[in-house]
C-alpha cells in the first residue's frame, strides 16, 4: 500500500542555510547563533518537543516553540506546522561535528535516526543534519561552510552521495552529450517545417524528420 494519507512526524532546520559562511575570525567570545527550523506532524497532533544536537545525537537541547498569533486549535487538533529556534554559544556551534534536530509529538513519538526505504521514496523523515565544514574564503580567510542533506530546488549539491544507480545513469547521460553547443541566435536560425530544432531540457534536437 503506497497511499499517503497522513502526514509523518518530521522537522527540519533552516538556519544555517545550507552554502552559508561564518567567518572563524568573526566569532566573538559570547556571541551566539540562532539555530532555526520548522515542524509538523499529521492527523492534527501538535508537535510537544523539539530537540537540537551538535555532538552526533550523544546529547539534546530542547528548543523553543513558535505558534502563529491566530488560534492553530480546532477542538483537540493542531492544523499547522510550527517554528522552533535554539540560541547556541557561536563558538560552540563552530566546534560541532553536525546540528541535527529532532521532534516528538503528543504520543512521544520521535523520528528515527534513518528514514525507512519505500518503492516510491516518500515520507522520509529520519533525523535532518546539517554538516559544517572548514573552508578558505577566495581572500584566503576561515570559513565553516554549512551543507545541508540536499540543495534546495532543482540544485545537485548536498552531502549525500547519489545513488550507485544514479551515478551510472549521470555517466551515461555525460558520455553521450555531444560537447558542441549553440547560442540562441544559431537555434532561432532553424525555424522552418523542412529545418526545425527545439530545445528540451538544455538539449538541442533536430525535429525536422518527425515533422514529415
Amino acid at each position: 500500500d503506497t497511499a499517503c494519507n497522513e502526514q509523518n512526524l518530521n522537522s527540519v532546520i533552516a538556519n544555517p542555510g545550507h552554502g552559508e559562511r561564518i567567518g572563524v575570525s568573526d566569532v566573538k567570545k559570547g556571541h551566539t547563533y540562532r539555530i532555526a527550523g520548522y515542524a509538523y506532524d499529521g492527523g492534527g497532533h501538535e508537535v510537544q518537543r523539539v530537540e537540537v544536537s551538535l555532538d552526533n545525537g550523544e546529547t539534546w537541547l530542547y528548543c523553543i516553540r513558535q505558534f502563529p498569533e491566530a488560534p492553530i486549535r480546532h477542538g483537540q487538533k493542531y492544523w499547522t506546522w510550527i517554528h522552533w529556534y535554539i540560541d547556541i554559544e557561536q563558538a560552540h556551534l563552530l566546534r560541532a561535528p553536525s546540528i541535527i534536530v529532532r521532534c516528538f509529538n503528543v504520543f512521544k513519538n520521535t523520528q528515527p535516526e534513518f528514514g525507512s526505504w519505500n518503492v516510491m521514496g516518500m515520507m522520509n523523515n529520519g533525523w535532518y543534519k546539517v554538516k559544517p565544514e572548514i573552508t578558505e574564503s577566495k581572500d584566503g580567510n576561515v570559513e565553516v561552510l554549512f551543507c545541508h542533506p540536499v540543495e534546495p530546488g532543482t540544485g545537485t549539491g548536498g552531502w549525500v552521495e547519489p545513488s550507485a544507480d544514479e551515478k551510472i545513469a549521470s555517466a551515461k547521460h555525460s558520455s553521450n552529450t555531444p560537447q558542441k553547443q549553440f547560442t540562441r541566435e544559431e537555434i532561432e536560425k532553424h525555424d522552418k517545417e523542412d529545418d526545425c530544432w527545439i530545445v528540451v531540457d538544455g538539449n538541442v534536437y533536430d525535429a525536422t524528420s518527425v515533422l514529415d
